[in-house]
């Protein structure tokens, strides 16, 4: 029993020494306290008379409540209870140096900084509770982990180890989770797979349940990596890591099980439940125009003459007719959020009876559509456009290719022979021939469009992108960029074009909320940087303060065919937010567009069927809509998702370029410097694709210091300057797939940049060939602020 000395207000008060300091009695001082009040060591000791060695007690009970998440540790130290403290829910990105950020739910909501040792039990991809520590001392707030309210990794790859633990009269080994963002140990239970795994052996494991005491979580394999195919397994590996789903549940295949396999004609174009009537517009000459490895087809466009202008016809698949809000398959599309594209699988996000089959505009089948008809004098300004349900039937699958092969030859700039001869098979391109004046005037349209929409200052970068190919065995055969064809523009200012034309209708249509697609201005401090590198770099930069996007696109044009492209285009794209999902008009800055939405894709994007289904709504069709509150809940997951997306086919690329690349160690690349650190140069290769680095340590002897304004990294003792932008030669050095590292060295025999050397100070004692001057007796030189030592192997 303990005595408890307390004032008037029942707070404990300094002097009163008890019997016991244990973990409840330390709970109860601190729940004492107002809101928000801490108290640091001095007063807890004060509290519980902790002087000498209770002290050393006391401070044994608070690690042990902080460890256990019943306490948040303050700087100070000063202590207090996690729930008065602000908190946020959302969900945890660690980065590979160990920190991370929770991305807070709610607008405007800011991410919340984590640091390491506040983690906890939480992993990347977690959903968490976090509480904001007092004070910033960063851009950002900074929080600790409360609680892991869902595990964002179901399942993971992980190394064993050689500790064993028996469990349930069982003997189970500890791992390590591969991934570095994820922090402790696992215990596998491997009972299931058909050899026991010795330490080193890498494992896909499926997590079973929270911590264990000794803060270990439990695990079960499932399989073992398989070398034999290692695109297939380094892909489960990225699919794992970012928790994209590789199956369907039962529920969700049995309801799309319950669809028809094609729609009926008659029963499509009749009117029935009151919605409004489908116009039959099977008889226009719709195409699809889509890559050659495409299968799910939810866009067909049609263009004719008319008059002085053009009219066109967009048809996207009605898969709202379909996917009901709330059903099975609409829970698990938002679940997905999007469908994610790897080399060598697609992890759609409706079943493939829907995103292959019933809404696929595959030719000659007779498909539902939502219709944009959009009518353009012939500068290119949208007159009129028109929305309605339709039942189209697509006349032909073309391919990118193919479309320009006969775009080309009409023009005169290639022959018969060409086509036959280059890798567009001729069968495709006598199909893009048999509508060639059909996709003449569609080109014309485009040119229109294209220029227009210049005009109005929207940005074009116009970026190559990279893929890896492989044979039928899954074997990579080459890296290569896509190239970049008037054909694949054609459709892109088609899709524009009917999103702003649906985004436009949906703005004026009372107190409609739909998901728009925004994208905010530049970071302007990233801004600033890009122009202090210009102007120290001898360019003159005329920017204003507040730029629009004409104002940046005129920046491009300047630097266009100069030294200063590579760095122009690079730096500005890193200034440039990321595009996302709002209900609210925020515009979009790249598009220079006020009112922009995504309504060409509801096959493999959740946010284009919200869209779809609002439209609807406005046609007369029957069935509710989300509020302000649940779009804004259904952006922020979308949101996220996306993210995931696009880091893990980023993910999955730097895999393949290190397996293309693993035999390839000791060959020369041309090379170009896109990035620079304190410990180091990003090289771009320039064939095949890829991207690696090249520490400091491989570099000329030297203190290396990396001048950020000037986005170089300066050799103190030779004058020598490593620039972004600047060509290089390399050699392969190391490449890691499980490490998604490639490393390169400076290639011997060259003067530092290929036609244009490496920039050297007038200290310089370097010579062309990469060969030193005589050597000199040096004093050891103190390291440098912010440089690092590059040392002889």
């Amino acid at each position: 029993m303990s005595n408890k000395k307390t004032n008037s207000t029942g707070k404990f008060v300094p002097g009163y020494i008890q019997s016991d300091i244990t973990p409840e009695a330390v709970l109860e001082a601190l729940g004492g306290s107002g809101k928000g009040k801490s108290y640091s060591l001095a007063e807890l000791q004060a509290i519980f008379g902790a002087g000498g060695k209770r002290k050393r007690g006391l401070e044994a009970v608070l690690a042990t409540l902080v460890a256990e998440g019943k306490l948040v540790r303050l700087k100070g130290p000063a202590y207090t209870l996690p729930q008065k403290l602000q908190q946020v829910r959302g969900y945890l990105k660690v980065q590979r140096q160990g920190m991370g950020f929770v991305r807070a739910q709610g607008r405007n909501a800011e991410d919340v900084y984590i640091h390491p040792a506040q983690m906890g039990a939480a992993w990347d991809g977690d959903l968490v509770l976090a509480a904001i520590l007092p004070g910033r001392s960063g851009k950002n707030p900074e929080g600790r982990v409360l609680e892991v309210l869902e595990r964002g990794r179901k399942e993971l790859m992980v190394q064993m180890l050689p500790q064993v633990v028996k469990e349930d009269g069982a003997l189970k080994r500890l791992a390590r989770p591969l991934d570095a963002r994820l922090a402790g140990y696992l215990l596998v239970d491997a009972a299931g797979l058909d050899k026991t795994p010795r330490e080193g052996a890498l494992l896909f494991v499926r997590v079973e349940e929270a911590q264990r005491n000794d803060g270990a979580v439990r695990a079960k394999a499932v399989a073992g990596f398989n070398d034999a195919s290692p695109v297939a397994m380094f892909e489960r590996l990225v699919k794992a890591n970012h928790n994209i789903s590789t199956s369907f549940p039962a529920a969700v295949l049995k309801e799309a099980a319950l669809l028809p396999a094609d729609p009926l004609p008659d029963k499509a174009l009749a009117a029935h439940d009151g919605e409004p009537q489908r116009r039959d517009l099977r008889a226009l000459g719709f195409v699809t125009i889509d890559g050659a490895d495409a299968k799910d087809f939810d866009d067909a466009i049609y263009v004719e003459k008319t008059g002085d202008g053009f009219t066109l016809w967009v048809a996207i698949a009605d898969v709202a007719h379909y996917v009901k809000p709330g059903s099975e398959l609409d829970l698990e599309a938002l679940k997905r959020g999007n469908s994610c594209y790897f080399p060598a699988s697609v992890e759609p996000m409706l079943p493939e009876e829907l995103s292959n089959g019933l809404c696929s505009l595959k030719p000659n089948l007779p498909r539902l559509a939502m219709v944009a008809e959009m009518r353009f004098n012939a500068q290119g300004l949208e007159q009129n456009a028109a929305f309605y349900p339709a039942l189209i039937q697509s006349k032909a699958r073309l391919t990118y290719e193919a479309v320009q092969a006969a775009l080309d030859e009409a023009a005169g700039k290639r022959d018969l022979q060409a086509a036959q001869t280059d890798k567009t098979p001729e069968s495709d391109v006598s199909l893009a021939r048999a509508g060639l004046a059909m996709l003449l005037e569609a080109q014309r349209l485009a040119e229109t469009l294209v220029q227009r929409r210049e005009q109005r200052g929207a940005l074009s970068f116009d970026l190559p992108e990279a893929r890896a190919f492989l044979d039928r065995h899954g074997n990579i055969t080459a890296l290569k960029t896509r190239e970049r064809l008037f054909s694949h523009r054609l459709i892109e200012e088609f899709m524009i074009a009917a999103n702003e034309a649906v985004a436009r209708r949906l703005a004026g249509f009372g107190n409609l909320y739909f998901l728009y697609r925004t994208h905010a201005a530049p970071d302007m401090d990233k801004l600033k940087d890009l122009i202090k590198v210009l102007q120290q770099n001898g360019l003159a930069v005329n920017v204003p303060a507040a730029p629009s996007p004409a104002d940046l696109q005129k920046l491009l044009d300047d630097a266009a065919g100069t030294p200063h492209e590579f760095v122009v285009n690079r730096l500005l794209l890193r200034s440039l937010m990321q595009a996302r999902y709002s209900p609210l008009p925020e515009g979009h800055f790249g598009l220079a567009s006020e009112a922009y939405a995504h309504f060409t894709s509801p096959i493999r994007r959740y946010a284009d069927l919200t869209v779809h289904r609002a439209l609807r709504h406005t046609l007369g069709f029957a069935g509710k809509i989300p509020g302000l509150a649940s779009l804004q809940q259904i952006a922020e997951d979308i949101n996220e998702r996306e993210r995931d997306a696009v880091e893990a086919e980023r993910e999955i690329f730097k895999i393949c370029a290190a397996v293309f690349l693993q035999n390839r160690i000791g060959e020369r690349f041309g090379g170009v410097v896109a990035g620079l650190s304190s410990f180091g140069l990003f090289v771009e290769l320039e064939e095949p694709p890829a991207e690696g680095f090249v520490p400091v340590t491989s570099l000329p002897d030297d203190y290396y210091e990396l001048k950020h304004e000037q986005q170089m990294l300066l050799g103190k003792r030779t004058g020598i300057i490593f620039r972004m932008g600047q060509s290089l030669d390399i050699v392969l050095a190391a490449a890691d797939p499980l490490r998604q590292e490639i490393s390169f060295e400076l290639a011997p025999g060259q003067g530092f940049g290929r036609g244009r050397s490496a920039v050297r100070g007038k200290n310089s004692k370097e010579v062309a060939g990469g060969k030193k001057s005589p050597a000199t007796k040096r004093k050891r030189q103190k390291l440098p602020k912010g440089s690092v030592r590059a040392r002889k192997k």
